[in-house]
């Protein structure tokens, strides 16, 4: 049934000079048996960055030519979905797909096009869950900047906000020189974590956690600095490095609760060496090697099965705080009463330390009854 939406994409062909096909991607390929899906989506909505549309394919050229060497993932590529009569009904094919993907237990890998596409996405994944945390990679709020009803590529971000189903929307990498402060604000109203690039810079390491409490993670390459990334219309000088992104997606595969993956806004038109494709293809392949080493960590595993320490601050709530510790791979979490009661959130081990050292982390203030 899923063939109906693709056309494949059989005249694609690697150059295998590196690596050997049986220890390509394209190894799993065939399989009917699959738990991570390819999908190319040659859709782009408007004219800030053209060209878009053509980056699956590109992408595909640089990432059939990796070593795989996964043997807890099955990748089967879809090919690219067809292209509807207008772009509501490439949409909707989109949605379509994703949520019959997600029922199946498969994970979705999209490969874009313009950055509009996250919203079909997270409209798939109400049919999954009935609360979604979505991280956003990007240089820039994709949010309209007028009260009219503006939707495309540099403006979606107010859907996901406004949706009964969003639980939380995060943004990392953004570069305040792009983002107008009133429209900062507006969004830390609607509690939007907000993470500006310098404090990528400092400790790259700090954004783990907020990404193993990620449900649909959607990068836009634009966020890369032109140095490392030429393919895009509007390139930047600043932004986060090839191995910085790489981190991150690495990050979210490792992640016990991502089960949908989309990069968009590569931009062949622009990328005369193929940087752009090659990076946005190692961005991928980190995402899947990420995957294929998952821990099993908490929802998967029970609180119980960790070591938990606690820390007391009669004078500030009266409340105890209880962290939870696998000492197999140093990952923590923190329980956390909310207005909705008790959650437990990924957090760093400096958060421990800092409870310990008398003061209340961060994390629990922001949580803490919200």
């Amino acid at each position: 049934m899923l063939d109906l939406y693709f056309d494949k994409c059989e005249d694609i062909h690697a150059n295998y000079l590196c690596f050997p096909r049986q220890f390509s991607l394209s190894n799993d390929w065939a399989e009917e048996d699959f738990n991570v899906a390819l999908i190319g989506v040659k859709s782009e909505m408007n004219d800030t960055n053209p060209g878009s549309a053509t980056a699956p394919d590109a992408i595909r050229q640089q990432l059939y030519a990796l070593q795989g060497g996964f043997s807890n993932i099955k990748i089967k590529d879809l090919g690219n979905l067809k292209k509807g009569k207008t772009l509501a009904d490439t949409y909707a094919a989109l949605r379509n797909v994703t949520e019959e993907l997600l029922s199946m237990g498969v994970i979705p890998v999209v490969m874009g096009g313009s950055h509009e596409l996250t919203l079909p996405l997270f409209e798939a994944m109400r049919e999954k869950l009935p609360q979604i945390t979505t991280t956003l990679v990007d240089r820039k709020l994709d949010y309209p900047f007028s009260s009219s009803q503006i939707f495309d590529a540099n403006a979606f971000m107010d859907r996901i906000i406004e949706d009964p189903h969003n639980e939380e929307l995060r943004l990392l990498g953004y570069q305040g020189y792009y983002c107008p402060k009133p429209f900062l604000d507006e969004l830390q109203k609607h509690k939007c974590q907000l993470v500006r690039v310098g404090e990528m810079f400092r400790n790259i390491a700090s954004a783990e956690p907020l990404l193993r409490d990620t449900d649909l993670l959607s990068i836009d390459m634009s966020v890369v600095r032109h140095a490392d990334s030429p393919g895009f219309a509007s390139a930047i000088p600043n932004g986060l490095t090839g191995e910085e992104i790489c981190q991150l997606s690495h990050y979210a595969g490792l992640s016990d609760r991502i089960s949908l993956f989309g990069l968009f806004e590569a931009n062949p038109a622009f990328d005369d060496s193929d940087q752009t494709a090659s990076l946005a293809a190692q961005v991928i392949w980190h995402f899947l090697e990420g995957l294929d080493n998952r821990y099993g960590d908490y929802p998967k595993r029970e609180l119980n099965s960790y070591e938990e320490r606690v820390a007391f601050f009669p004078s500030e709530h009266e409340k105890n705080i209880h962290f939870y510790h696998n000492r197999v791979n140093g990952r923590w979490w923190i329980k956390i009463p909310t207005q909705y009661g008790d959650k437990v959130f990924a957090c760093l081990p400096s958060d421990y330390q800092t409870a310990c050292g008398g003061d209340v982390p961060d994390i629990w203030m922001r949580y803490y009854m919200n």
